[in-house]
């Protein structure tokens, strides 16, 4: 399990989150509702709110594996967004194949200039070549179109068998999906992992 990591790209930078995060991120999620009308989540209430989450950069564990959590940054250290892959839920034991589910939002001042791309083309590269996942998945409402896009670009395809439930106000998610077997590995001059695990 990962105790610390720190992913490098060319554009941005995932740092394991850290609840001083949260005056940075607060004002481009908290009542943004470009951004809070494409994900399925509402957001948090309140600054101590996000706080809080932000405080454990990890949750999960056992034979479910871990969820790790990342504040997006530019080089520079500007916080831009946040996101995460979550493998809880998946067991090896089940006979299922251990898959980490990726999430992620970016403040509407970022979007459009492949930032997003590039934080989610690392997390599937951490998923794979350092987390042993056997695949990677993701969700996102079908009106997100940008969101679409980011997984596409990231290797990702639309799983057409997924037969989501509608979800509150009409709106219906898709499902992307990536195996193992059909990943291609990002080259070593590309992406830079800084990573500490536990023995």
């Amino acid at each position: 399990m990962l105790r610390w990591a720190r992913l490098t790209g060319p554009r941005v930078v995932l740092t394991s989150h850290a609840r001083e995060d949260a005056a940075a991120l607060f004002p481009l999620i908290y009542k943004q509702t470009a951004v809070l009308d494409m994900l399925i989540w509402n957001g948090p209430e309140d600054l101590e709110d996000l706080a809080t989450f932000l405080s454990t950069w990890r949750s999960g564990g056992g034979a479910k594996g871990w969820d790790y959590f990342f504040t997006i940054r530019l080089l520079d250290g500007t916080a831009v967004g946040h996101c995460g892959v979550r493998f809880s839920g998946w067991e090896r034991a089940s006979g299922l194949p251990r898959v980490g589910d990726l999430g992620y939002w970016m403040g509407a001042a970022y979007w459009g200039q492949g930032l997003m791309t590039e934080a989610a083309r690392l997390l599937v590269a951490l998923a794979f070549d350092e987390l042993a996942a056997d695949g990677v998945s993701a969700r996102c409402l079908a009106r997100n179109l940008g969101s679409q896009r980011v997984l596409e670009k990231s290797g990702l395809q639309r799983d057409v068998m997924y037969q989501p439930d509608t979800l509150e106000h009409g709106a219906c998610e898709l499902r992307y999906t990536l195996e193992r077997t059909a990943y291609q590995r990002v080259p070593a001059h590309v992406v830079g992992f800084d990573l500490e695990f536990e023995r």
